[in-house]
């Protein structure tokens, strides 16, 4: 009996949301004093993240006969938006951006000229707060790639007469897998039995890279 009283509060704590009042943390360090870029942005369609998983700061890989699209979904404020980038770019201005408005911002492949990698810096200054010095960025770079540049394709998990195979590739020249807790080198291989292994790194002969669970 004592058992079934103590678990029923648990289970309606569970069951109902916790009640928790607005505060604003204007007591805290912000992001942007902090330095550290924390607004959410996408490079060509895809979020710009940290090696770590954070939003707001990422180096990108990008073709250099591919153009370069920066978007920022809408926000319920207007806000004051500051772009720079490496000036031999050419990409720098300020906009006044309305509430509920997406924020796209186009970089012709035209603009990329001899560079190799260039940076930009995005700040975003809201105006639904007072306080005028309150804001946000992201940050990012970007290496500009040979056209004609063929990368390997990465290694995949297949299934072959009920047995689980990893296929490393053709051009397999040295691969490491991790089994066991250990590395192990393979030499020349372009599948394994991918029994135990949860990590792959297969290098061709030229430093072409391919990989698995990393």
């Amino acid at each position: 009996m004592h058992k079934i009283f103590f678990i029923l509060p648990v289970l309606l704590t569970l069951a109902c949301p916790p009640s928790l009042k607005y505060k604003h943390d204007l007591g805290f360090l912000s992001s942007a004093y902090a330095n550290s870029p924390e607004s959410y942005v996408t490079l060509n369609g895809i979020a710009c993240k940290d090696v770590e998983g954070t939003v707001g700061a990422c180096f990108k890989r990008l073709k250099r006969s591919y153009d370069l699209k920066i978007d920022i979904l809408p926000k319920p404020y207007a806000y004051q938006f500051k772009f720079t980038c490496t000036n031999a770019l050419g990409v720098n201005f300020s906009e006044h951006i309305p509430k509920d408005l997406e924020n796209s911002i186009l970089i012709p492949k035209e603009k990329y000229g001899n560079l190799k990698v260039f940076n930009c810096i995005g700040r975003i200054f809201p105006e639904d707060r007072p306080e005028g010095d309150i804001n946000t960025f992201f940050e990012f770079r970007v290496r500009l790639i040979d056209p004609d540049y063929l990368p390997r394709e990465r290694v995949k998990k297949i299934k072959y007469r009920g047995k689980k195979y990893l296929v490393l590739g053709k051009y397999a020249y040295r691969t490491k897998v991790f089994k066991n807790g250990r590395w192990k080198l393979l030499k020349k291989k372009t599948s394994t039995k991918a029994k135990g292994i949860t990590k792959v790194i297969s290098e061709s002969y030229i430093g072409r890279l391919s990989y698995y669970g990393i």
